[in-house]
């Protein structure tokens, strides 16, 4: 399945529709320490990273299968976005995928 950015496509005969996941990343207690530990040295989030990784191919999973259903043989106009939401207590990140099922 042809997955893109781009909305505008010469090769697509006909829009489906919209096609959307969301998921929350969680972190641990645990986790949280020894990346921010990590993180204090190397200047990156990359525990964090691998995580938010994992569940953007879950979603860009769960919306092919959405667009299949639709017929379609590909998206167009995907959107990835990753929000983070940070209480005291814990650390989450929304991550949310869409675009449009189309034919081509």
């Amino acid at each position: 399945m042809l997955i893109t950015t781009e909305t505008c496509l010469p090769e697509v005969r006909e829009r489906l529709g919209m096609v959307f996941y969301s998921s929350v990343v969680t972190t641990g207690v645990f986790k949280d320490f020894f990346v921010s530990f990590k993180d204090k040295f190397s200047g990156k989030w990359s525990g964090y990273t691998k995580e938010i990784e994992k569940v953007t191919n879950f979603c860009l999973e769960q919306i092919m299968e959405q667009a299949k259903t639709y017929g379609a043989n590909a998206i167009v106009g995907i959107n990835i976005d990753v929000k983070p939401i940070f209480t005291e207590k814990i650390k989450m990140f929304l991550v949310v995928v869409y675009g449009t099922a189309c034919i081509i």
